[in-house]
């Protein structure tokens, strides 16, 4: 989704995959060293099942900083996605060649011509995009500052999003932990359920956040401000980013039968 908004925008798409690139590496790094600092101070609360998930969803986050890092930098690798990419899109329109000649209709040659040509077209495009690429990976090689300022500011940034279970916590008239308690505990809660391989984790993280924050809330609170700090930290951005898309469908339909008219 991100990738066809900055496409738009008139931003190619190899700089936005790489930049997005950049930003899960980067928004990984950050959950990981966040998550096994706070786990020091934290490490009597774990349970062995939870403990299982922290180690199972901090081994999948390091393994896709690792291959993050390799797309971002490897040309080798980087040809080889390209040459894969181009083999499904050859073969693609290889069949819908073998599909005309089949029907051995009467304009079949222009339709042939016309495959033939688009997968031409395909092809040189993916060509551009990797080549784009690879440029932007060279701008940042030559620019490593950006890395270390975009980890910092998605360290300060995760700081204030974990600062969500503190302020409902305090909503709940409890003030007996601090903010750091309760924050660092909410950044293993989430190292420990983003390896999970589900939408936003649903179920998991409400799971997990009831295994570790019933050592310091009241049992009869916890499902209470479980629930809100939910809203607050996924189910609001999901309904707000559901109304932009809706929104800019609806502009965009209109813009199209406006030109059409």
């Amino acid at each position: 989704m991100q990738v066809y908004y900055m496409h738009k925008d008139g931003i190619s798409a190899g700089s936005s995959m790489f930049t997005l690139l950049i930003n899960i590496t980067c928004v990984l790094f950050v959950t990981i060293t966040l998550s096994l600092f706070n786990l020091i101070f934290n490490y009597q609360y774990m349970t062995p099942g939870l403990l299982v998930f922290f180690i199972f969803g901090t081994f999948i986050n390091a393994c896709a900083i690792i291959l993050f890092s390799i797309a971002m930098f490897s040309e080798k690798t980087l040809e080889k996605i390209v040459n894969f990419v181009k083999r499904i899109v050859t073969r693609h329109y290889e069949k819908k060649i073998k599909r005309i000649e089949k029907l051995k209709l009467p304009h079949a040659e222009a339709l042939i011509n016309r495959a033939k040509n688009k997968s031409e077209a395909r092809i040189a495009k993916i060509d551009e995009q990797a080549d784009k690429y690879k440029e932007d990976a060279k701008l940042l090689k030559q620019n490593k500052k950006i890395i270390i300022k975009t980890t910092i500011i998605y360290y300060f940034q995760y700081s204030l999003y974990y600062l969500i279970s503190y302020w409902a916590y305090r909503a709940m008239g409890l003030n007996e932990q601090t903010w750091f308690a309760v924050t660092s505990l909410q950044s293993i809660v989430y190292a420990t359920v983003s390896g999970i391989p589900s939408p936003g984790a649903v179920g998991v993280s409400e799971a997990a956040y009831i295994g570790l924050f019933k050592n310091i809330i009241p049992e009869h609170l916890i499902s209470s401000i479980t629930l809100l700090v939910r809203c607050m930290s996924f189910y609001l951005f999901v309904a707000i980013a559901g109304i932009v898309v809706i929104f800019a469908a609806i502009k965009s339909n209109s813009k199209s039968k406006k030109e059409n008219i």
